[in-house]
């Protein structure tokens, strides 16, 4: 559902003002406006991109939606989380296990990953490695969750909960990567 600063439906936003997306959930609104949502299944991550009408952008991926085959298929969490001054969509969060560092991304433990998309929806192959960077998280930590947001100077600040085995308390680990150009 989409309101206006009144707080009323915006009828232009679908019937009644409202859209149903099936196994989608939103991952961010952008500057612009544009809704991004996504789901993520057996290593591929969907990324949707709505326009502020609620139609699908057809200049993004195919048809509104780019299809991402994850660097990894189990043990990880990555989504879309922002959008830089350029269009580019950030993709952030973690990765588990060794099935990412066999593949050579990674850590066999775990690793924050981050990744970009161009505008299209293409994944920005410049960007990292195959369009992919992963800083390994040291060891005995384990990453349970991670949030991240583009900071006033553009920058990709990537949060994580982390714990240690046999410790009752969790505590944060915070990473901040320059995107270069």
């Amino acid at each position: 559902m989409r309101l206006r600063e009144n707080g009323r439906r915006m009828r232009s936003f679908g019937p009644r003002g409202t859209q149903a997306f099936k196994r989608q959930q939103l991952a961010f609104v952008a500057p612009s406006g544009a809704i991004f949502l996504s789901n993520s299944h057996r290593g591929t991550l969907r990324v949707t991109r709505l326009r502020p009408s609620g139609r699908l952008d057809a200049g993004f991926g195919r048809v509104g939606t780019a299809v991402v085959r994850l660097p990894f298929s189990t043990g990880s969490l990555v989504e879309p989380v922002a959008a830089d001054a350029k269009g580019r969509v950030l993709l952030a969060g973690f990765t588990r296990g060794s099935e990412a560092s066999r593949k050579g991304k990674g850590s066999d433990h775990f690793s924050l990953a981050i990744a970009r998309l161009l505008p299209d929806g293409r994944i920005d192959n410049s960007f990292g490695e195959g369009g992919w960077v992963f800083s390994a998280v040291p060891k005995p930590l384990e990453v349970t969750s991670s949030t991240a947001s583009i900071d006033s100077q553009g920058r990709l600040v990537l949060g994580a909960t982390v714990t240690a085995p046999g410790q009752p308390q969790g505590g944060y680990l915070l990473a901040r990567y320059l995107l270069g150009p």
